[in-house]
């Protein structure tokens, strides 16, 4: 009888450094995972600053610099706009004549 509860305290002894070894591991593997959420949240955190940030930039714009974000807008539309004109044919036909804003070096 002796020998069998030496045989079992040995199992209990190597199952309890075998679950010592995989708790190690575990409570590794989840502050991997901790950090990994952590990293996640300040990423998600920092987005979201930023989308405010530029929110009240937009509502602290005085109506002068809307204005003149405005005009920048217009005079870069007559810009491309004389990039692309539509150009009446002599049968009526309408046709686009269009200048290449990039052309393509051939290799």
């Amino acid at each position: 009888m002796t020998d069998a509860l030496m045989v079992d305290n040995e199992d209990e002894k190597k199952t309890k450094e075998a679950m010592g070894a995989g708790d190690d591991q575990f409570k590794r593997r989840q502050a991997e995972i901790y950090k990994i959420d952590m990293d996640h949240a300040s990423k998600v955190l920092k987005q979201i600053e930023e989308e405010e940030n530029r929110a009240i930039q937009s509502i602290n714009e005085t109506p002068a610099q809307k204005a003149a974000k405005r005009r920048k807008l217009n005079e870069e539309v007559k810009d491309l706009k004389q990039h692309l004109e539509i150009m009446p044919d002599k049968d009526y036909d309408v046709y686009t004549e269009a200048t290449p804003l990039a052309r393509k070096v051939p290799v």
